[in-house]
């Protein structure tokens, strides 16, 4: 809705705001409506400001890609790193400038970046002396149902020489139940590969049962809104031993993300939680200081883990 003569004193004003407000009722769902308001007017010109800046990104070279460690909670091991995209020159949060991305679909050639760049990531490693480490990427909706897009995930593997064992495709719970008969297939042309599959922030969506059970998952990553408040919040503790042993049942990894202290390291210890990334172990690292925190990581893994 636009209403005369507040949001417009000609027609073509008023058809213009009513569009943005319908725009605005189909973000948020289907049977609902919405009224046109300043504030509205002002987010679609942050939002549009957000699109041009997110070109200019694109075509300067702009982003970079982060580093966060995971490492093995038994053995106190660096099993990899989860490439986190960053917008340096700008100071944005990722949840904001990748909303816009994935509206405008922006996140197609981000993403295609993202992946070609984590492809020489992985080739480093391998220079480095390091060829186990695997390297996790978040996969965006617009990538996962993107057109043949594993045609150009396959050209990636061969591009970066590196085993498609150790590439692992991070995606959240919503992607996957949007078609779950699609989604499984998906997942298993990137088994066939050797990808592996990881489903983010697992337990603040769906969290089925029948999910599991009918795809064929590497990983589940505890969201970290559940490891935030573990120690003192029974409900919190509750589901995550829940989560471990369910995941454990069908033969699923389970990583912690978000783990800050050592209270929250000991209690998932216990409850033999495979993998945590942290920052009880590192903040994620520019990647110029990915391989100074490898080779320090001794230091790190002496006051954390014992024998």
């Amino acid at each position: 809705m636009a209403i005369y003569p507040d949001d417009g004193a000609d027609r073509s004003k008023l058809l213009s705001n009513a569009d943005l407000a319908m725009y605005e009722a189909k973000n948020a769902g289907r049977d609902t409506y919405h009224i046109f308001s300043g504030e509205l007017s002002r987010k679609v010109r942050v939002r549009h400001d957000m699109e041009k800046n997110l070109r200019l990104a694109i075509s300067k070279e702009e982003f970079s890609l982060y580093y966060q460690p995971k490492i093995n909670m038994r053995r106190g091991e660096i099993t990899g790193f989860e490439a986190l995209l960053r917008w340096p020159s700008r100071n944005i949060s990722p949840s904001a400038f990748i909303e816009v991305a994935e509206e405008s679909g922006l996140i197609i050639p981000i993403g295609e970046w993202v992946l070609e760049t984590a492809g020489v990531m992985l080739d480093n490693f391998s220079r480095w002396g390091h060829g186990a480490f695997s390297l996790s990427v978040n996969l965006s909706v617009r990538q996962f149902w993107g057109v043949d897009f594993i045609g150009f995930l396959k050209g990636v593997i061969a591009r970066g020489h590196f085993p498609a064992n150790r590439l692992e495709l991070e995606i959240t719970e919503s992607q996957l139940m949007r078609d779950t008969v699609r989604s499984a297939h998906f997942i298993r042309e990137l088994k066939t590969m050797g990808v592996a599959v990881s489903v983010d922030d697992f337990g603040t969506g769906y969290s089925s049962l029948a999910y599991l059970k009918n795809f064929d998952l590497d990983s589940l990553k505890v969201d970290q809104s559940f490891i935030r408040d573990l120690i003192h919040d029974p409900s919190d503790r509750l589901i995550v031993r829940a989560i471990i042993a369910m995941a454990h049942g069908m033969r699923i990894g389970v990583i912690a993300e978000g783990v800050e202290t050592l209270e929250q390291l000991a209690f998932l210890q216990h409850e033999h939680c495979d993998e945590l990334q942290g920052f009880l172990v590192s903040r994620p690292l520019p990647e110029e200081d990915v391989l100074p925190f490898i080779k320090n990581y001794n230091l790190v893994k002496g006051a954390l883990f014992s024998d």
